[in-house]
């Protein structure tokens, strides 16, 4: 993905992780939020409503790549928010095309394969959000804390055929 920086590195388990910093972030696409503390977003809704509008985001940065970003997810005083988003260069996007900011900050990257898939859930294949759970335990073990700034894990899929995708757990710590 573009604009990121590498600043850091580790294996374990024999999968490399990546420690990058991204820039101010804009994302353009579909937004939920759960009704209630005890509930999740309605994601098949907002999916399609995502696919609804994805033609009509204006300056994409990389439009062959989409993401869904958990926003305050698990939080126990905020309603978990979720978004089908591309990233773009302004937020001035058309009615009906909803703009979520984020800060600049820290991730912790993983490229989702049959390797980190089999090493880290004893399978060969997953979901992408499955990986978040032991990028948490591994995250700590390296020195790293979940970063508290909305977009707190990201799924990001290369959208032509879904050949490539990563896992990114926001993170504040070590340098």
């Amino acid at each position: 993905m573009k604009n990121e920086k590498i600043i850091d590195t580790f294996v374990e388990n024999g999968i490399l992780f990546e420690v990058i910093n991204k820039p101010e972030m804009i994302f353009a696409g579909k937004i939920g939020y759960a009704l209630n503390l005890n509930e999740e977003p309605n994601i098949g809704s907002l999916l399609d409503g995502y696919r609804g509008i994805m033609k009509k985001i204006i300056e994409a940065v990389e439009p062959e790549w989409w993401l869904g970003i958990s926003i305050d997810y698990g939080k126990p005083d905020a309603l978990s928010g979720y978004m089908f988003a591309t990233e773009v260069r302004t937020d001035k996007q058309p009615v009906g095309v909803d703009v979520y900011k984020v800060p600049s900050t820290n991730y912790i990257r993983l490229r989702k394969d049959n390797k980190s898939s089999l090493k880290l859930l004893g399978k060969e294949s997953c979901q992408t959000f499955e990986l978040f759970f032991p990028m948490f335990d591994i995250m700590k073990k390296h020195g790293y804390m979940h970063a508290d700034n909305g977009a707190q894990e990201m799924e990001c899929d290369y959208s032509k055929d879904m050949s490539i995708s990563f896992a990114y757990v926001a993170v504040e710590g070590r340098k």
